[in-house]
Formats: C-alpha cells, sequence, structure tokens
C-alpha cells in the first residue's frame, strides 16, 4: 500500500512565509528599527508578488554572484514596519 501525501495549497504553502515576515517585522518594530528591505532574486516572480502583496515597494535591483554566477536581484522595501507588523493579526 501506497502513502499519500496531500499537496498544500497556495495560502499553506504561503503561511509559514507570512508568519516568518511579520515575526521578523515585529521584532525590528519592537527594536526600534525602522525601514526593513528584503532581497529575493528577479526572477522569482512568486517571492516577489508576494512582498508586494504584503506592502514591499520595490527598492532596487543589483547584482550578486552565486557559484560564480551572476544573478540580478531586487529589494523590497517598508518605510513603516508597524503596518506589516501587525499584517498578520486579522488570520
Amino acid at each position: 500500500p501506497g502513502l499519500s501525501i496531500p499537496s498544500p495549497t497556495p495560502l499553506e504553502r504561503t503561511k509559514p512565509s507570512l508568519e516568518l515576515t511579520v515575526a521578523t517585522a515585529r521584532w525590528l518594530f519592537g527594536a526600534g528599527m525602522n525601514p526593513m528591505i528584503i532581497w529575493v532574486l528577479a526572477k522569482n516572480h512568486p517571492a516577489r508578488r508576494f512582498y508586494g502583496v504584503l506592502g514591499g515597494q520595490y527598492v532596487r535591483e543589483r547584482q550578486i554572484q552565486i557559484g560564480g554566477v551572476s544573478l540580478p536581484e531586487v529589494s523590497y522595501g517598508w518605510l513603516d514596519l508597524g503596518v506589516l507588523a501587525d499584517a498578520g493579526k486579522e488570520g
């Protein structure tokens, strides 16, 4: 007999990322650190959409080296971490 493990829904896949991002924002906000920038590979469109939905604003692009390969990376930022820190309170 085989074991069937259902694939997580998009919301279930996103929840740990949301919890980590909000927890980080809460910690930084509580420590008086504002604003926050997150870097993500430019071709990682799901992550880019995720940070955009959370209110992150595109900041800039840069090149990074991974394994000798140059890759474009983009940043998303929040000027008011209080807004991001409150993002997880509705659910």
